[in-house]
């Protein structure tokens, strides 16, 4: 039996769509986990999944007075470097600008130290949480 041309670009689009769905549930499971993660260390959460003109901020937080804007990474163990080590220098210079115009229309936090942390979530062969890493000023401005 022969598929044409047209059954398997068919095949292809919905594979491609359930493995980015069960991606962005990996990573959803992941910023659930951080939040609780955050809120156990007495953080206030701001925003989950803030979108600015240069990117999204997966959680924002105050750490007493300090903003802090939480970039997380959800990763199988299976992978070459931890979740943590994952953003790209273009991702960083993304999450400064948009915790720069987070904090400009913001008026009552403007002038409020921050910060950029990330969370490594690492799961295992099964899906299961196996390590979590919180890397507190993992991005600073030059």
């Amino acid at each position: 039996m022969t598929l044409s041309i047209e059954c398997l670009s068919l095949y292809s689009f919905i594979k491609n769509l359930i493995v980015r769905t069960v991606i962005q549930q990996i990573g959803k499971e992941g910023e659930d986990v951080a939040a609780r993660l955050i809120r156990a260390l007495n953080y206030e959460i701001l925003e989950k999944n803030y979108y600015a003109p240069y990117g999204e901020i997966d959680l924002i937080a105050l750490d007493q007075a300090e903003v802090v804007f939480i970039e997380v990474r959800t990763r199988k163990e299976n992978k070459i470097s931890p979740p943590e080590e994952t953003v790209t220098f273009r991702k960083q210079q993304k999450l400064l600008k948009s915790a720069q115009h987070y904090l400009s229309v913001n008026a009552p936090l403007q002038n409020s130290p921050w910060r950029i942390d990330i969370i490594g979530i690492e799961l295992d062969k099964k899906g299961f949480f196996k390590n979590i890493e919180h890397l507190k000023g993992a991005i600073e401005e030059d």
